[in-house]
């Protein structure tokens, strides 16, 4: 059961933190928000996979076709926010 509230609890705020950085992307203007929020979305969508596998599928399939769906989402969100990383922090001092 904690577990379960954990799994809910990150994906409840995440999906809520890359909602709001999406949203208010025009007002920040130093950074482009665009790959953070999208890279944010990207991971709670792949711990909602997670959580989803691990609680309800008892399907051998199933549970190989979400968990594959996502550690890839999860790899792309990881691009995503490297990606933000380098072009906002790291590009002018390499």
């Amino acid at each position: 059961m904690f577990t379960e509230i954990i799994i809910a609890i990150t994906v409840i705020i995440l999906s809520f933190v890359g909602y709001r950085f999406y949203k208010y992307k025009n007002e920040i203007k130093q950074e482009n928000i665009n790959w953070l929020s999208l890279g944010i979305l990207m991971v709670s969508f792949a711990i909602l996979c997670y959580g989803v596998r691990t609680l309800f599928v008892d399907y051998e399939k199933v549970d190989t076709f979400i968990y594959r769906l996502g550690t890839t989402v999860h790899t792309l969100a990881f691009i995503f926010l490297g990606y933000f990383i380098y072009k906002n922090y790291l590009k002018s001092k390499l």
